[in-house]
């Protein structure tokens, strides 16, 4: 008989077989037995974590001749059926290769007929967001009215590109990385049970569990790979030799030399190691996991919960103390980007040389980069302050020369000016950005106020705010009344994005000074550093 592979000889056959997604089996098991099975479901999550099993579990369940039923037989002609991949009424669909709207047609006119064995009619699609906009809209018709003896499966590693018009017709569960205890766990169970035996250290199956990253079809791939490989027990060093891993020791001593700031030391253990065949991004690898386990190890202390992967408290405490928090995240920044950037450069091993040298140096580069701004930061807060200073020490000066001026001009006009009564409107103001002078300012304001400007806007801004307008009071309130006459009023901001803001609030304004005025002035805006032109000029009528 044919060599089976241990990832599909060790398939899940039941829900209480799945490793990890103990969730995602309560809840399918209790739709069965509630007899509460919707027409579509999507199943997503990172790869090897068991999507494509338990959906062909879930479709023995629901066509098994003891089912529907939680915990199909497995022997029935159907359940060996579909364990076989040869079973008439469930039908897997590559949408990778099958992702045109053509191949969802067809399969809308399959779902026309009854089930042949079982009760229901199952399609599991795997990678399920390959498939096109058009393919999409096709099977949206079909989600939206399914027939009753039709189930959809679809499975995927990008739930996000799956269309939301998809997603809020059927059920979703997530599938989460299994944890390297529960890989680890399943592994050692596979190798006792497997005929024959898999002879197997624990230090192996730990080596192999980490190395699957969340994925038990792949730690089981490893897991025969090593078996092919060993002359015995699968060991540690067998296990670190298919995967390209350096041993711990290396690793802790490289760490060593980092923190020794021993760049020729650091080269030298990595040369050592490369030449005995090992991969290079693994190696970079392996370090970022140990920076990591120092930068964990040195925020919680050895906290239950956290998984070392099995560095001695020793070596986690010793080096942790030689490193600040920050000098471990940067050095984990630079591992990860030279890990990263191995596959887009012809010149992988020099790009991790240099990488190598930066994390033996005082203050890596990762560190430095944000250095210059920081420091640039503070100067520029610096500058902000003194500019800020100097403009409040202007504003005050101007402030109390205006006050000098409005205090002896407000209730009089000066020497020639024109006498407003009589004349014809002045045309619609412009921005005093775009005019040379501002009117000076002449009786205006009223009695009731004192002839105070500050009043006469204060009492402006209360208008508004009465109104809930508050938009306009709060770019307002930034702004000083300096002049008022017959035809216009000038108020003062302090920068000109405040004056262009401002006027989009030119009529609010407008009517507020109207209500309180004997004569309906139009609006004027000035920066600071403009008052000269706004009271010593005057402006023709």
């Amino acid at each position: 008989m044919a060599y089976v592979a241990l990832y599909r000889k060790w398939r899940p056959q039941t829900f209480a077989d799945m490793v990890g997604q103990e969730h995602v089996s309560r809840t399918l098991t209790a739709a069965i037995t509630t007899n509460k099975i919707s027409h579509a479901y999507i199943f997503s999550g990172p790869r090897g974590t068991g999507k494509t099993s338990a959906a062909k579990i879930f479709a023995k369940a629901l066509n098994c001749e003891k089912g529907p039923t939680p915990s199909p037989c497995g022997v029935c002609p159907v359940c060996r059926g579909i364990a076989d991949g040869n079973s008439m009424d469930v039908l897997e669909i590559d949408a990778a290769s099958n992702r045109g709207i053509d191949e969802i047609r067809e399969l809308r006119e399959t779902v026309k007929f009854a089930p042949t064995e079982g009760q229901y009619k199952v399609y599991i699609i795997d990678e399920v967001h390959m498939l096109t906009a058009e393919a999409f809209n096709a099977l949206l018709k079909t989600l939206e009215e399914p027939p009753a003896h039709v189930v959809f499966i679809m499975a995927t590693t990008e739930a996000h590109k799956i269309p939301v018009t998809i997603q809020s017709r059927a059920q979703r569960y997530d599938f989460r990385r299994i944890t390297a205890d529960h890989i680890a766990s399943r592994l050692k169970y596979v190798a006792e049970h497997n005929d024959p035996p898999i002879p197997i250290d624990d230090e192996a199956t730990a080596t192999i569990a980490r190395a699957a990253d969340g994925g038990l079809r792949d730690a089981l791939s490893l897991l025969d790979q090593a078996w092919s490989l060993a002359e015995g027990t699968i060991t540690a060093a067998v296990a670190r030799e298919i995967l390209g891993a350096s041993g711990k020791e290396t690793i802790y001593e490289i760490a060593a030399a980092v923190a020794r700031r021993d760049a020729p030391q650091t080269l030298a253990l990595t040369a050592d190691i490369l030449s005995k065949g090992k991969d290079l991004k693994q190696l970079l690898l392996n370090l970022t996991e140990h920076f990591r386990n120092l930068m964990l190890f040195k925020a919680v202390g050895n906290a239950a919960g956290f998984d070392w992967n099995g560095t001695p408290e020793n070596i986690l405490r010793e080096q942790s103390e030689k490193f600040s928090h920050d000098e471990i995240t940067a050095r984990i920044k630079i591992l990860n980007d030279a890990a990263r950037d191995i596959s887009r450069t012809a010149a992988a091993r020099i790009n991790a040389d240099v990488a190598l040298m930066a994390l033996c140096e005082d203050t890596p580069p990762a560190i430095n980069k944000e250095a210059p701004t920081q420091k640039n930061s503070l100067a520029t807060g610096d500058s902000n302050e003194r500019t800020i200073a100097e403009l409040r020490r202007q504003v005050e000066a101007l402030t109390a020369q205006v006050e000098a001026l409005t205090r002896g001009a407000a209730f009089a006009p000066p020497p020639n000016a024109p006498d407003g009564g009589g004349q014809t409107a002045a045309p619609r103001r412009k921005s005093v950005r775009n005019s040379s002078a501002v009117a000076p300012p002449t009786v205006a304001v009223p009695q009731s106020l004192g002839g105070d400007l500050n009043a006469l806007w204060a009492k402006m801004l209360d208008c508004l705010r009465k109104q809930n307008k508050k938009p306009a009071v709060a770019c307002m309130q930034h702004g000083r009344l300096i002049a008022v006459n017959s035809k216009q009023f000038v108020v003062e901001y302090p920068s000109e994005t405040f004056v262009a803001l401002s006027e989009k609030y030119t009529a609010l304004i407008e009517k507020a000074a109207g209500s309180l005025l004997n004569a309906t002035p139009h609006y004027s805006a000035v920066a600071v550093g403009k008052r000269g032109a706004a009271i010593g000029g005057g402006v023709g009528n």
